[in-house]
């Protein structure tokens, strides 16, 4: 069968048309422009190769082929209907709750501000979100899905999704910089005050670097939260290292010299195999990985 040489959506402008009796009202039933739904029906009369509307001062009459035409149009819009009333249908089908964890940052930047338009599409899911200081066990049922960054893992039983491959970088907040300039090398850094970590979050390849790398700097603030350290960078105590997702997710907050060596990082969604086909499952998995590409753009 032989692919159709216009465009399907041509026909809703002809059959506004029909139906309301003028392009003026046809656009005001569609919310577009009158020229709009003029230079539609135009464009289907070409690739058609059909005169379907007689052009009247008193508005648009079908002509013999526009009255076939429409015949169609007025079953297709039909059907089309009865899709999404059929896909309304199965997505308040899809039900249950989903155990995702997650770090504090990623749930409070990200995930709770969406949970609104999440739970609009699909009502009669929950998402039960679990930030803990350790990582939960997907394959012994700790959790449904895991947002972690990092390195991808390989476990045999676990699909990974990957959302994006990005970088830490060193921060300074606006009011920071006003107040001590932006570093730009390496000693200038040096020469300004910081904000460093302690704990499990100090072996962080970034925060290690930083550390590292400029050992004489003053200390503004010191932390064992990547929380905190946020809270920290923003209220101006000093330079600090954060993961990109985060860092630029603040317009107050600004990069301070290129990527730091070693610390590119994977963002990604993990599920178990034996659950990654459960429609409450897949809804989260679609919708979120939707939402982070908003705003990490494609995964490179």
């Amino acid at each position: 069968m032989a692919a159709p040489t216009f465009d399907w959506n041509d026909l809703r402008y002809l059959l506004a048309v029909f139906e309301e009796g003028s392009t003026l009202a046809a656009a005001r039933k569609l919310k577009v422009d009158q020229t709009t739904v003029a230079r539609r029906v135009a464009a289907l009369e070409q690739a058609m190769g059909l005169t379907l509307v007689e052009r009247r001062q008193s508005g648009y009459l079908p002509t013999e082929d526009g009255i076939a035409v429409l015949d169609y149009a007025v079953r297709m819009n039909s059907i089309a209907t009865d899709l999404a009333a059929q896909m309304e249908q199965r997505r308040r089908g899809i039900s249950g709750t989903v155990r995702v964890t997650m770090s504090e940052s990623v749930a409070n930047l990200y995930v709770v501000p969406a949970l609104g338009r999440f739970y609009e599409e699909y009502p009669d899911v929950r998402i039960e979100i679990m930030v803990e200081d350790r990582r939960l066990d997907l394959l012994k049922g700790e959790a449904d899905i895991a947002l972690r960054s990092g390195t991808v893992p390989n476990d045999a039983g676990l699909v990974v999704r990957k959302l994006q491959v990005a970088d830490w970088y060193l921060y300074a907040s606006s009011a920071y910089i006003a107040r001590c300039g932006m570093p730009e090398t390496i000693a200038e850094l040096c020469e300004r005050p910081v904000v460093l970590c302690e704990g499990s979050v100090s072996q962080m390849p970034a925060m290690a670097w930083l550390k590292e790398t400029a050992r004489d700097a003053p200390v503004g603030a010191t932390s064992s939260s990547l929380t905190n350290v946020v809270a920290a960078v923003r209220a101006g105590l000093g330079i600090g290292p954060l993961p990109q997702l985060i860092g630029d997710h603040y317009e107050d907050l600004h990069r301070c010299m290129g990527a730091i060596p070693g610390s590119r990082y994977d963002f990604f969604m993990l599920v178990r195999e034996s659950m990654r086909n459960a429609r409450r499952i897949r809804a989260f998995m679609d919708f979120f990985a939707a939402e982070f590409g908003k705003h990490c753009g494609p995964v490179r």
